[in-house]
């Protein structure tokens, strides 16, 4: 009995890898729906060379300014609800890569 309790507690962790693609469409959906964001979407960094590392791109006007390293930081709460942290988030200027701003959510 103390081993199966031991396995009820350990199977979440066993169990836990990459989010679901519903966790994933959630998360762009709800960023997705503040009015400054043009578009967002999960990628990999292959421009820095390692396509292992996960970035949330989110695309938005430049606006003169703005602190965009607290925008990107901003948005870390909609991940950790669920269940995803440790993710880099990257602000683009809309229509193209040009970052405005990066935060990390912890």
């Amino acid at each position: 009995m103390k081993y199966l309790s031991f396995i009820f507690i350990l199977f979440p962790f066993l169990c836990w890898g990459e989010p679901s693609s519903s966790i994933k469409a959630k998360i762009i959906m709800s960023i997705e729906n503040n009015q400054m964001v043009s578009k967002a979407a999960f990628g990999n960094d292959v421009v820095g060379g390692d396509s292992a590392y996960e970035i949330f791109w989110i695309w938005m006007p430049e606006i003169s300014g703005k602190d965009y390293d607290s925008i990107a930081e901003f948005f870390c709460p909609v991940f950790k609800q669920n269940g995803l942290s440790g993710i880099v988030v990257s602000i683009k200027k809309n229509n193209s890569y040009d970052t405005l701003g990066r935060g990390y959510c912890r």
